[in-house]
């Protein structure tokens, strides 16, 4: 199945091609959530510069809405530094997460995630 890419020149200012604002990142949230898949690519192409307020409110709002969703960026720019380096780093959480995870479903036959689901009922 081919991931769905969201493309973030949709949602920048149109004059700068920046993403600045804590709108567009819920607006971009929204767009991933309709997808409703857990791995969406994310493509920079075009995008000028990513400021400190639209990447803090879009890693908050993709943690509290989409917490197993992998976001991959795709053709990015040292420009978008801001919001790369908090990406890539929740990916390699999700990754470590869904390794260890699958060592102890081989391991036990028990699956982590259900046993945890289990335990807030």
């Amino acid at each position: 199945m081919i991931p769905p890419i969201i493309p973030l020149r949709d949602f920048a200012d149109p004059a700068s091609l920046s993403l600045e604002t804590r709108e567009q990142a819920r607006c971009v949230i929204r767009a991933i959530k309709c997808h409703s898949r857990r791995w969406v690519e994310l493509d920079f192409s075009g995008i000028t510069s990513v400021n400190w307020e639209f990447a803090m409110k879009f890693i908050r709002l993709a943690q509290l809405e989409m917490p197993e969703t992998w976001l991959v960026p795709k053709h990015y720019e040292r420009n978008c530094a801001k919001l790369i380096h908090p990406l890539v780093s929740r990916l390699e959480r999700l990754r470590e997460e869904a390794w260890i995870n699958g060592c102890e479903l081989f391991s036990t036959g028990i699956d982590p995630q259900r046993k945890n689901k289990e335990k807030l009922e």
